[in-house]
């Protein structure tokens, strides 16, 4: 399957992206939950990425001075600027950044973990401090003043605290399911041999699939670019080697195979290679498989 370049595959700025800059620029709110298909991939400069991946390429890279990551699996790392003290206790260390610092954005994985639904009479006092300490952020006009910003991830707004969630400077933001569109862009970029029509039906049939599922279907992988003219040049050159006018059949092909895959571009000048599945009956296989969900 050939992978279009980024310039042929237009991507729109997803709707909640918008919502995200337009209530943080007036100022609405500084503390953003982030809900629902926390987990999928976003198309980005002709790359998927993860979700902390694009905050921080499409929103926070090169506005804010000091971005870190926290996740209760791993711990807290900065995807820029500095990192704090891995023995300082990790919310004490991001409100210190929050409160005493400007340009400084947090993003918070599993937020459900850290500020978790519940009766407060049977929550640990660590669970109550953390669950304070966001109300105290969120009202901070330290905070907002100081061109801060706070992302908590989390699947279902049903594992965070009912105070964050009742809390009007805190705002909800819901990253939907793919629609229509983004299947349709997804399917393309997988395999660019398909017609507008088989496009348009896979995409309908896929209704309810992240996108790194629809690519997983299609055979392909969500990071997956095609090889760029250096690298086709070198493999071409290694399956021809010895035939006659080797160096300049090679240039012309590394034109002619322009989009094309690595298993793609073996299958044409080695034909016994395995091809990979292509045509309209991988397109009925995969329509009927869709089908049976």
């Amino acid at each position: 399957m050939s992978t279009p370049s980024p310039s042929a595959v237009p991507v729109a700025t997803p709707a909640w992206v918008d919502t995200v800059r337009r209530r943080y620029l007036s100022g609405d709110a500084s503390v953003f939950v982030l809900y629902r298909n926390i987990y999928d991939r976003i198309l980005l400069n002709g790359k998927f990425v993860e979700l902390e991946q694009y905050l921080f390429r499409s929103l926070l890279e090169g506005k804010k001075k000091r971005v870190l990551s926290h996740s209760i699996a791993s711990g807290t790392s900065a995807l820029a600027g500095r990192a704090f003290d891995a023995e300082a206790e990790p919310l004490e260390g991001i409100e210190q950044a929050l409160m005493h610092e400007s340009g400084t954005a947090v993003v918070i994985h599993y937020a459900g973990s850290l500020f978790p639904a519940g009766d407060p009479g049977m929550m640990t006092m660590h669970d109550r401090q953390a669950i304070a300490k966001l109300h105290r952020w969120s009202l901070s006009p330290q905070i907002g003043d100081s061109d801060n910003v706070v992302f908590l991830l989390v699947e279902s707004l049903t594992e965070l605290n009912a105070q964050i969630l009742s809390n009007p400077r805190i705002a909800t933001v819901e990253i939907p399911m793919p629609g229509q569109a983004e299947r349709e862009t997804t399917i393309r970029m997988a395999d660019s041999s398909l017609h507008a029509d088989q496009v348009t039906r896979l995409a309908q049939q896929a209704s309810g699939l992240r996108l790194v599922q629809l690519f997983g279907l299609l055979g392909n992988d969500a990071n997956a670019q095609a090889p760029n003219d250096a690298e086709r040049e070198a493999l071409i050159q290694e399956l021809i080697a010895g035939t006659e006018d080797a160096e300049a059949r090679a240039k012309q092909l590394t034109k002619l195979t322009s989009g094309q895959t690595n298993e793609q571009i073996r299958h044409l000048l080695q034909p016994g290679s395995k091809a990979p599945a292509k045509g309209n009956n991988a397109f009925e296989e995969i329509a009927a498989l869709l089908r049976t969900r």
